[in-house]
């Protein structure tokens, strides 16, 4: 796990690579999901065209 307060491209290009690899060890598909407090909307554009399904949350 880990915590950061503003995503980058790299950090979805890594979830990527880990989802590739579970992927592999699976031998079946995978979602790479990504869950954010805020992000900004290049890294959210690089994620969901890349196939990474995008959840941010919303703290009242």
């Amino acid at each position: 796990m880990r915590l950061r307060l503003k995503l980058l491209i790299e950090d979805v290009s890594e979830l990527l690579a880990k989802a590739d690899i579970v992927q592999q060890k699976l031998g079946k598909p995978v979602v790479p999901i990504l869950t954010e407090i805020l992000i900004d909307k290049e890294v959210e554009s690089y994620a969901k065209g890349r196939g990474v399904k995008v959840q941010v949350l919303i703290i009242d």
